[in-house]
């Protein structure tokens, strides 16, 4: 039985491997450094070369839907290097076909032996990323360097033989050196295309570039950013081929220009390996060097601003062609006699206005669009990099009952301040009903009444994100009341809410159909007064407070809308019925407030510490934590936070992509000293502040061995651990909970498409009971591969409707859970290699096998499926072929003594023992 056990951990750990290489060949392994062989022999070398999809591609590249197609061709000359004795060989391979898959075959000098790893690069010359045009062509023939690893079989007299060093071996996998990256660039504010003539792109891991210009083999690169110069008839689809020099976690910059704007994007956590191929649609932000601009949509139009100037007390300048300056008089109406006349303004005041009643506005005789950064205002020459207000009421008004400004097609307002005064833009664009799109809102930390009625009124149809998760009181009261034109809210992700903040915010905008997600628990004073009144069309609403005693919290906040609707609401919470709750007639929904809440550790005893590891060598952003959910402090990683009383607790929130790397030990795991609570939503490491709406994973290994052997968490009595992605990525949660032995309840996994290794290990050793429901349909090599490995006290297993398998999909899934009382049906007819292996070894209670309706037999499909299985009487196999390599081996080793076998009819071919049908059964 012992041997059973270690041929699945065996397994697992090829395939494992086997992933490893594959993800790092096409990385560092291309600036390792690979003397001179020693002494020379001369051999000739054949091999079988293929591409591998999307993942790994060759030479000529096609794009054929979402799959970059490659193929090589005869005059691509491939160098060899001996990566085990650091040695390189002098020679060449080269394909003997056009094709995908093609026989390379050539004469090396070199120093070789059996089980050699020779590392295999195509174009044999030095790689040089630069000068790029941005076409895919133009990749395929100049910039799609790429590499395979082939492990010696055989060294007869002067011929190697040689396969792929993966365990599987056959044809060597070819992996670009680099990713290659579709980018479709559109411009954030008006989702125009940018058609881009340049495009600069740079890949910085604290501050230090990780993107490589060019390779001079065996040993010097050059990092940098990669320049990418088009035609000017440009289009805004650019291609890149991007090597990286690691696989840490980058900020991302691209800078953009189109000939006449420039455009900037960062985003930070962006993991890309080398060697695939991503398509991204990057929303980039217009340059901010232009001042505020009025420009004539109609002719004869004219713009005035009355400044109040007891407040904005130095001068304000004026130009119509952005070169020449002149002084303006407040309340002169600078003339724009025909469509396209311009008048820019800049100015040196910290604030424009006193208060709501001492202000300056800007106002149109006909119709104008308004675009520019409006920091002009406040900073005549530094305003482009300018992001602090510093005075209160700054442009409180500016822009207040203006029916003649208009939001231009392609030119943003620009307003970009992320530190923020109190009203600063109280009523800017209030009454302003030709302005339809809203300008970006950068601040994450709120002032008082800030955005208090900026948007009131106007004609916008859909409105800016709203990331900030530190409020004030006021801050958005009123911001889009009476929007006529908006039917979609933003999302509202604070959990810790200022009085009134929320009041009157969408008050009669009577196409608004549904409301945000207001995942706050604790609601204070009037924080949601009247906050959807008048919402006529509003129809559903989520509201998680689990505390809604506060003043006024929710007076006349849903009065007037629609007749019929949903309510989501926390399970624990009491809410009235009426205007100031639930409406009348509305359906009521509850759900778990755990998803709202950021990863929680919760001591169970008193004393408790909380330690949160990283591996050696990881760049890593460090995650914040919080004991109050209030407060948050930069974590130092593997500093123990101590939870001195039962019921302290201690959160955590990051913005890392993934917390593991490329080896077998870079994870990163949290421990704890004494028994603690953990629940909440784990999508808290991956998006701080966007964690309550996430469901996307975007990087490998995410959640690997996150509470690896933790044995101090336990389930909360009432909330749970949510994982709530519904798109993985390869071995995202592996071995998550492994070892976890108090860990009695599993958090619900609503995935329907499983990625390689997704499950693998997730809840081995573990206390569950009952396993999580497994929907999904579309399954990947090894996704629940030992998934409730020995869980001793799992009694129930989950349906598996699957009907196409993968390569050691339920490899081991049940192995050793001595407490499973029956298996699940298994309906797929179509086997693959290794798919049932060991799927219920030693589930002692199991009585009957499910029927295995597949004709036809695979590669290890069933063996040791049922192995001391010692209570199984009953299996019904209906294979008619099972020729298979070692399809049946050992698979009904051990089971009772007596029982049924059914078999199909014209079936004849069934050995006896524990390789065919146990002796001592009756066959049917």
């Amino acid at each position: 039985m012992k041997k059973i056990i270690t041929d699945i951990k065996s397994l697992a750990a090829l395939l494992m491997a086997g992933a490893a290489l594959a993800a790092c060949s096409g990385d560092d392994n291309i600036v390792e450094e690979l003397p001179a062989t020693p002494t020379q022999h001369t051999y000739t070398m054949t091999i079988e070369a293929t591409k591998g999809g999307d993942a790994a591609t060759t030479r000529a590249l096609a794009l054929a839907g979402k799959t970059l197609n490659a193929t090589w061709e005869t005059s691509n000359e491939v160098k060899a290097y001996n990566y085990t004795q650091s040695s390189a060989f002098t020679g060449s391979l080269k394909p003997q076909s056009d094709g995908a898959l093609a026989t390379l075959t050539g004469s090396l000098t070199g120093s070789v032996a059996v089980d050699d790893i020779i590392y295999l690069r195509w174009p044999s010359v030095d790689a040089d990323y630069t000068g790029q045009d941005g076409t895919l062509e133009t990749i395929a023939q100049h910039y799609d360097y790429t590499t395979g690893f082939a492990q010696v079989t055989s060294v007869d007299g002067t011929t190697i033989g040689a396969e792929d060093s993966s365990p599987s071996g056959g044809p060597v996998l070819f992996t670009n050196s680099q990713a290659i990256v579709k980018f479709t660039l559109i411009d954030k504010a008006t989702d125009s295309p940018i058609n881009a003539t340049q495009l600069t792109i740079d890949a910085k891991v604290k501050g230090e570039s990780r993107l490589i210009q060019s390779i001079t083999y065996p040993n010097t690169y050059t990092l940098g950013p990669i320049t990418i110069d088009r035609t000017s008839s440009a289009d805004n689809v650019v291609y890149a081929a991007l090597p990286f020099s690691s696989q840490a976690h980058f900020t991302f910059n691209l800078a953009a220009t189109d000939g006449t704007n420039t455009y900037t994007y960062e985003k930070a956590g962006v993991t890309m390996l080398n060697g695939r191929y991503y398509e991204i649609t990057v929303k980039m932000n217009a340059s901010q060097a232009t001042p505020l601009t009025f420009e004539a949509k109609e002719a004869d139009a004219s713009v005035t601003f009355n400044i109040h100037t007891s407040t904005a007390t130095n001068p304000v300048e004026y130009s119509t062609d952005g070169s020449n300056w002149t002084h303006y008089t407040s309340g002169t109406a600078i003339p724009l006699a025909n469509v396209g006349d311009k008048v820019m303004f800049r100015g040196d005041n910290a604030t424009y206005a006193a208060s709501s009643d001492a202000v300056s506005t800007f106002t149109c005789d006909n119709d104008c669009y308004v675009y520019g950064n409006v920091m002009s205002l406040v900073s005549p020459t530094g305003y482009e990099t300018a992001t602090a207000l510093t005075a209160g009421n700054t442009f409180c008004n500016l822009f207040k009952a203006n029916n003649h400004i208009w939001s231009h097609p392609t030119n943003p307002i620009v307003l970009p301040a992320t530190t923020l005064a109190d009203y600063c833009y109280f009523g800017m664009f209030d009454g302003c009903t030709n302005l339809t799109k809203a300008p970006t809102l950068p601040a994450t930390k709120m002032e008082v009444g800030c955005y208090l009625q900026m948007f009131k009124g106007t004609g916008i149809t859909v409105a800016p994100t709203l990331p900030s998760t530190t409020l004030a009181n006021n801050c958005y009261e009123l911001m889009f009341c009476e929007c006529q034109g908006l039917t979609t809210p933003p999302d509202l992700p604070a959990t810790t809410l200022a009085d009134e903040c929320y009041a009157g915010m969408f008050a009669l905008s009577r196409n608004l159909e549904y409301g945000p997600v207001l995942p706050a628990a604790t609601l204070v004073k009037e924080c949601y007064t009247a906050m959807f009144q008048g919402c006529t069309k509003l129809n559903s609403v989520t509201c998680l407070a689990t505390n809604i005693s506060a003043e006024g919290c929710t007076a006349m906040w849903l009065s007037g809308v629609a007749a019929n609707g949903t309510f989501t609401k926390a399970g624990t919470t009491s809410w009235s019925t009426g205007v100031n709750g639930i409406p009348v007639g509305w359906t009521v929904n509850m759900t778990d407030i755990s998803k709202v809440m950021p990863l929680t550790f919760e001591a169970k005893e008193a004393g408790a510490s909380v330690t949160f590891k990283t591996y050696t060598g990881s760049t890593l952003s460090a995650p914040e934590y919080s004991t109050d959910g209030s407060s948050w402090t930069r974590y130092t990683w593997g500093t123990a936070i101590t939870l001195e009383n039962v019921g302290d607790k201690v959160m955590f929130r990051g913005d890392n992509a993934t917390y593991a790397g490329g080896g077998s030990y870079d994870y990163s795991t949290f421990t704890c000293d004494k028994d603690c609570y953990v629940y909440g939503n784990v999508m808290s490491l991956v998006s701080s502040t966007g964690y309550v709406s996430a469901t996307t994973l975007t990087a490998g290994s995410t959640f690997r061995k996150l509470f690896e052997k933790n044995t101090h968490i336990v389930n909360h009595p009432t909330l749970s651990i949510v994982l709530p992605a519904t798109t993985l990525t390869n071995s995202c949660y592996y071995a998550m909970f492994d070892g976890c032995s108090q860990l009695t309840k599993a958090p619900a996994l609503p995935a329907t498409k499983m990625e390689q290794g997704c499950y693998w290990g997730m809840f081995s050793e573990t206390g569950i009971t009952a396993a999580p429901a497994l929907p999904a349909q579309t399954l990947a090599n090894a996704c629940y591969m030992l998934m409730f490995d020995n869980c001793p006290h799992l009694t129930t297993p989950p349906a598996l409707p699957a009907t196409t398998l993968a390569e050691s999909c339920y490899a081991g899934m049940f192995l050793q859970c001595s407490s499973l009382e029956y298996a699940p049906e298994l309906p797929a007819t179509t086997m693959m290699k290794n798919c049932y292996y060991a799927m219920f070894t030693m589930c002692g209670k199991i009585t009957t096998a499910p029927v295995l309706p597949a004709a036809t037999l695979a590669e290890g499909c069933y063996m040791s499926m049922f192995s001391q299985c010692t209570n199984l009487n009953s299996v019904t196999c209906l294979a008619t072929n099972i020729s298979a390599k070692n399809c049946t081996y050992d698979w009904l080793t051990g089971v009772a003594a007596t029982g049924t076998f059914t078999k199909a009819g014209e079936m004849t071919g069934w050995t006896t023992g524990g390789n065919g049908i146990p002796e001592g059964w009756t066959v049917k």
